[in-house]
């Protein structure tokens, strides 16, 4: 049932191993997987890493310090990358030195975020068009140090630049390649094309892992995208979200359904305010309230009503008084 994605999976590469205990990934979603959410989440079980949202270079070197906040404190609750986003080398080794320091399991490389503000500055998704680039900022990565180094690209349009930057990924000798097998002209809310994956399976599936993302919203999808595409590990994001317990019923774990997830929310809610003020709290709450269902633990009207919430303890009353109610 699980389809292998319960089984230890190893990044490597150049770098010193890492051994995630399962082949599920959480996605560095901006601004949402910060290290409250991968604890809860790895709290239910079958999750076996995760990446922090994006840490931009720019016009300086991260600091450990900085960079500790945004990975959490340690030990981690599973394995963590901290994830850079850079448009070329300057800073870069400096960064990924603090990233070891700060306690960074292993390093991911953003060349897929479509966002205008990033590829306007050269970095993201603006990198599959200029492959040499690309393969500079990896290499320099690769040489900076003991971590490990992972990629998450998406496939341009053309096929051959396409095996062009595969090709160079896997001869640099990095861990792992994520494809979120969206063109970076379709964003996020298309329907996700398997066929990436499976092409980068077959083209370098043999020399390292490469890990499936993209419409993985049920247990039944990510089964599915193993099946078609041969991919050696699932990249969750927005169904991490939906269904906090996702990774879970993937490897045949207990999980929580309907009315029996709201007290999990209940807690989280508490657990943010502790680490943030309420206004933030709230803020945050939305991003992740606009997906949230567990398996119909909250009706589309009760959700809105949270959604519209700036208040802390309005929202957290409203939410355990859900709890001790049946559906609407």
């Amino acid at each position: 049932m699980t389809a292998g994605l319960d089984r230890p999976l190893v990044l490597a590469g150049s770098g010193r191993p890492v051994v995630l205990p399962t082949r599920l990934l959480l996605a560095p979603m901006q601004g949402v997987s910060d290290a409250p959410l991968r604890t809860a989440l790895a709290a239910h079980g079958g999750l076996g890493g995760a990446m922090t949202d994006y840490a931009r270079i720019s016009a300086h070197p991260h600091g450990p310090g900085a960079l500790r906040r945004r990975l959490g404190p340690g030990p981690h609750s599973v394995p963590t990358a901290l994830q850079i986003l850079t448009a070329d080398t300057p800073y870069l080794a400096a960064t990924i030195a603090a990233a070891a320091a700060a306690g960074a399991d292993w390093i991911d490389l953003n060349c897929g975020c479509p966002s205008p503000k990033v590829t306007g500055g050269g970095g993201g998704a603006a990198l599959l068009i200029d492959p040499p680039r690309l393969e500079r900022i990896v290499r320099c990565a690769l040489a900076a140090g003991p971590l490990p180094v992972s990629v998450k690209l998406r496939p341009p349009r053309d096929p051959g630049r396409y095996h062009e930057l595969l090709a160079a990924l896997a001869a640099a000798g990095v861990a792992a390649v994520t494809v979120h097998a969206r063109h970076p002209e379709q964003g996020y809310q298309s329907e996700a094309r398997w066929e990436a994956i499976a092409t980068a399976v077959a083209q370098i599936g043999e020399r390292l892992p490469v890990i499936g993302n993209g419409s993985v919203w049920r247990c039944e999808d990510a089964l599915r995208m193993v099946a078609q595409t041969g991919c050696a590990g699932v990249m969750i994001a927005r169904g991490a979200l939906a269904d906090p317990w996702l990774c879970a019923r993937v490897c045949g774990l207990s999980a929580a359904r309907g009315r029996a997830a709201l007290p999990w929310l209940v807690d989280f809610i508490e657990a943010r305010r502790a680490e943030s003020s309420a206004h933030a709290v709230c803020g945050r709450l939305k991003q992740f309230l606009r997906y949230f269902d567990a398996c119909g633990a909250l009706a589309p009207g009760e959700r809105a009503q949270l959604m519209v919430q700036r208040d802390y303890d309005r929202t957290l009353a409203m939410v355990a008084a859900l709890a001790l109610t049946p559906p609407a």
